[in-house]
C-alpha cells in the first residue's frame, strides 16, 4: 500500500511538472506577423512637399507614431497616387531632404 501512495505521489508531481512545462513554453513571446509590423514601429513623419522633398517645417507629429496613426491623424487628403507623408525610423537633420524614407503614406483617391 505505501508503494501504491509514493508511486501515485510521484506520478502526480510528473504530471504538474508537465503542465507547468507547457505554460511556459506558451508564453514565449509570439513574432509580428509580417502585415502588421510596421503598424508596430514607429518612425518620425515628415509631409513631402509638391517637389519632392522634405523641409525643415514639414514634420508632422512632434513625436514618433506608427504608420496607422499617421495615415488617421496625418493631414494627407484627397488626390492622386503621390506621396504625402514619409516615415523615418531617425530624425532628420539636414534639409531639403528627398530620400525615400523607411515609410510612405500616399495621398487617398477621391
Amino acid at each position: 500500500m505505501k508503494k501504491q501512495s509514493v508511486f501515485s505521489g510521484l506520478l502526480a508531481l510528473l504530471l504538474s511538472l508537465s503542465l507547468i512545462a507547457f505554460k511556459v513554453l506558451d508564453k514565449k513571446e509570439k513574432p509580428v506577423a509580417a502585415s502588421t509590423q510596421h503598424d508596430v514601429a514607429e518612425y518620425y513623419w515628415y509631409y513631402v512637399a509638391s517637389d519632392g522633398y522634405v523641409y525643415s517645417y514639414s514634420l508632422a507629429f512632434a513625436s514618433r507614431r506608427t504608420r496607422s496613426y499617421a495615415k488617421e491623424y496625418g493631414a494627407c487628403g484627397n488626390g492622386e497616387s503621390v506621396e504625402c507623408m514619409r516615415g523615418f525610423v531617425y530624425p532628420l537633420t539636414s534639409f531639403p531632404d528627398n530620400s525615400y524614407g523607411d515609410e510612405v503614406i500616399y495621398k487617398a483617391y477621391p
